[in-house]
């Protein structure tokens, strides 16, 4: 996460308008947190329950022990999707009438960011089932390798579209890791999703 947002910000100031739009996209990753604490907060205490409720599966009960956590599942990316709705809404009040007019502009990133954010909880939820089955190998090679193509993506990205290319490719790449790493969850812990 780090390398990539720091690799965003250089590829921002060197290529997508400068230290100006790196302020810009530097305010709406700050945004970001109204997101970000919340969903860290709950995985924090979701996970631990998660895996307990997995490890207590047994062969008589487990199609109905599935079902319900892929219930839970949906119900809880349907509040994730209210929250980056709310934080899309607080943060447009936030930049129009609480903090200095020059940064108006960061609310071009805010929808895009927050879609990947939003993306980047499918992944939350899918490596949990991973771990269960400590096949984490590959979680590292997938999530490094998605990283790296989004660093490229952006960079191609931002030489497009300015600074809004690093929010195009924080997108895309949550997209793409999200989606392997669902995929590869699949295999290794079916759960009947559909």
């Amino acid at each position: 996460f780090w390398l990539k947002s720091g690799v965003d910000k250089i590829f921002i100031t060197q290529y997508g308008g400068g230290l100006f739009s790196n302020g810009l996209y530097s305010m709406a990753l700050t945004l970001m947190s109204i997101f970000s604490l919340v969903s860290n907060g709950f995985f924090r205490a979701y996970n631990p329950a998660l895996q307990k409720r997995l490890a207590n599966i047994k062969p008589e009960n487990e199609k109905n022990e599935k079902l319900k956590i892929v219930k839970l599942t949906y119900l809880c990316l349907t509040a994730f999707l209210f929250l980056a709705l709310l934080t899309i809404a607080l943060s447009w009040v936030i930049l129009n009438y609480m903090v200095d007019d020059k940064y108006k502009e960061s609310f071009i990133f805010i929808p895009w960011l927050v879609a990947g954010l939003f993306i980047n909880i499918i992944y939350s939820f899918a490596i949990e089932f991973i771990y269960k089955m400590k096949k984490t190998l590959v979680l590292g090679l997938i999530t490094f390798t998605g990283s790296l193509i989004q660093m490229v993506l952006t960079y191609y990205f931002v030489k497009q579209w300015d600074a809004l290319g690093a929010a195009y490719g924080a997108l895309v790449g949550y997209v793409l890791i999200s989606i392997a790493i669902f995929i590869y969850s699949c295999k290794v812990y079916p759960m009947p999703w559909f």
